[in-house]
């Protein structure tokens, strides 16, 4: 019987040995997260226009519909997938979208379902980079004709992922803009210069094991199995922004001997634009957290921190590399997680920017009780939870 999961770099020698034994080859390729009929149907009659269906799935680290998406890991629907007796290979793409998994594969057919047709609908505007990719090893697009169906939609309308009230606040947008509206506003916010400040942090997630107690002392013991790093704090929001906005800037601090710098250049998206000053006497921030890899849920935190003021000539640094940066972007996005980088000062000037200022100041385990907002004034809009406005309150209700 033969493996109907292939890995990637399979696939060209593969599909050459197929096309050399005359086979003509169909690909499709989605996220396919939520399997249902109008799926089923779309593979169907793909296959019937060639010999070798082949269905590339976008990986879940590309997959940006929503929290909670995609509903099925990868591994999960390669395997649903593999199951469909009209599929006769599936892999998982290494790529966000599909022009270089085209190339790859070299279908004599690429099917897509009927809602493609119209090119102008689809406003990632993929639709076209896939059909010229096709085009550049010679095959042709097809469109297949059956009931279409959307798993996000299925997703949005079934999953519960949005609670009554997030319901309701969204449709109130729908019917009060048309799609066309909200997509101008999308457009123009994609146009502006963004400048955000706050916080580098390093966010490590070290996934354990518990072995049991200890045999001397009242601790558990764990045994760590894997260590994933990702980009937090000020960057996590840049990242955020950069996928909707062209220009994106960081002003922010890393440790004096700029621990984690490389990391960073080689995690950050091209359109990100780093400005870094150093904090004496201070690591780059590293909040690291033990997971349970059973249940995913955190154990223990461990700070690698330094949450002191920066000094006089720090400050003014700060201050001086803002005004500058300041003048060339449309936005301030503060980020103030309360580890000594936005002194009062430094708030006070920010608070005195003609710019459009945006503030969110977190409460978390370093800062609690004395990390507040009341240092800035007269910002244009206030992020803040729930737990975040009792304590500035300082009352439950």
């Amino acid at each position: 019987m033969k493996q109907k999961i292939q890995n990637i770099e399979n696939l060209e020698i593969l599909f050459s040995k197929l096309k050399s034994e005359g086979k003509k080859i169909v690909h499709c390729h989605g996220v396919f997260d939520l399997l249902h009929v109008g799926h089923i149907k779309h593979f169907k009659e793909a296959k019937t226009f060639g010999d070798i269906l082949v269905v590339s799935i976008t990986p879940d680290e590309f997959v940006h519909k929503g929290p909670g998406r995609p509903a099925f890991s990868t591994s999960l629907r390669l395997e649903s997938l593999s199951e469909l007796e009209s599929v006769d290979y599936v892999v998982a793409n290494n790529w966000p979208t599909a022009e270089e998994i085209i190339k790859i594969i070299q279908p004599n057919v690429y099917c897509k379902g009927p809602d493609y047709k119209n090119h102008s609908d689809d406003i990632t505007g993929k639709i076209s980079d896939e059909e010229n990719a096709v085009k550049s090893i010679g095959g042709k697009i097809i469109y297949t004709n059956d009931i279409t169906f959307s798993s996000s939609s299925l997703l949005n309308k079934f999953g519960n992922i949005y609670s009554k009230e997030q319901e309701l606040f969204i449709r109130n947008i729908g019917d009060k803009n048309s799609f066309e509206m909200i997509q101008k506003k999308v457009e123009d916010i994609s146009k502006l210069k963004v400048l955000v400040i706050g916080e580098t942090i390093i966010d490590q997630y070290v996934f354990c094991e518990a072995l049991g107690k200890s045999g001397k002392e009242p601790v558990l013991v764990l045994r760590d199995l894997e260590t994933q790093e990702y980009l937090g704090g000020s960057l996590a929001i840049a990242r955020h922004l950069s996928s909707f906005c062209e220009n994106v800037s960081v002003l922010s601090f890393l440790g004096k001997d700029n621990e984690y710098k490389s990391f960073i250049e080689n995690n950050i998206e091209e359109n990100i634009i780093l400005n870094f000053l150093n904090k004496s006497n201070s690591p780059t921030i590293v909040k690291r957290r033990f997971v349970d890899s059973v249940d995913r849920k955190k154990v223990l935190g461990v700070y690698s921190i330094n949450d002191d003021m920066l000094n006089e000539s720090e400050e003014a640094k700060f201050i001086e590399s803002f005004d500058k940066l300041s003048k060339e972007h449309d936005l301030v996005i503060v980020s103030d997680y309360g580890h000594g980088v936005i002194t009062p000062k430094i708030a006070d000037h920010i608070s005195n920017s003609d710019k459009f200022v945006s503030l969110n100041a977190q409460v978390n385990a370093a800062n609690i009780g004395t990390h507040n907002i009341r240092k800035y004034h007269n910002v244009n809009c206030l992020i803040i939870n729930e737990s975040e406005l009792q304590h500035e309150m300082r009352q439950r209700e």
